[in-house]
């Protein structure tokens, strides 16, 4: 490991203005120290079921959930204390869909169902600062809080019906492409 060593415009200030090497020198005091940490958890489940003679039943069920600890840090990068930030996040969202669908033969094909999701969201949002310019125009600290939460429902269906069978030949000259050549000659 390289050795660090302070710039010349550092001698006599002490550690904090540029890099000493020493990693544990920084600029944040003994009672506000950057951490994080985040937890996601969730899980999800599928299932099929042929129900009936030539119709399926689906079902997808999800739940994930997010939080933010505390997580504090200083947000200004420069060798002196003027500014703290701390984010408190908790997330929560279920969704769930059922569908039925055609597992048949037949030259008719469908689908058809309905998907719901909620989502819970509550972050804060602090930012305290030192710094001359911020105190200068009055901003002292900075605090957003906001919730939000999310309801949506939906419903779908397709239909599809082929009442004649292409030849394979006919499927591979619908799908081919012919390139084009663009030049420019001077």
């Amino acid at each position: 490991m390289r050795s660090a060593r302070a710039h010349p415009r550092s001698a006599g200030r002490g550690p904090g203005h540029f890099s000493t090497g020493d990693n544990r020198a920084a600029d944040w005091g003994d009672n506000f120290r950057p951490q994080r940490n985040n937890t996601s958890k969730g899980a999800s489940a599928k299932l099929d079921w042929d129900i009936f003679d030539g119709v399926n039943l689906t079902t997808i069920t999800s739940y994930d959930r997010f939080d933010r600890d505390p997580e504090t840090y200083d947000p200004s990068g420069v060798a002196f204390i003027d500014a703290q930030g701390v984010n408190h996040t908790e997330i929560d969202v279920f969704s769930q869909e059922v569908r039925f669908s055609s597992n048949n033969d037949s030259n008719l094909y469908w689908i058809a169902g309905v998907f719901y999701s909620y989502d819970d969201i509550s972050e804060d949002y602090y930012l305290g600062t030192r710094s001359f310019f911020a105190l200068a125009l009055g901003i002292g600290e900075i605090a957003t809080r906001y919730d939000q939460t999310t309801e949506s429902i939906a419903g779908f269906a397709h239909i599809e019906w082929e009442f004649a069978p292409l030849p394979p030949d006919a499927r591979r000259a619908l799908h081919r492409r012919r390139p084009r050549m663009v030049g420019l000659h001077l």
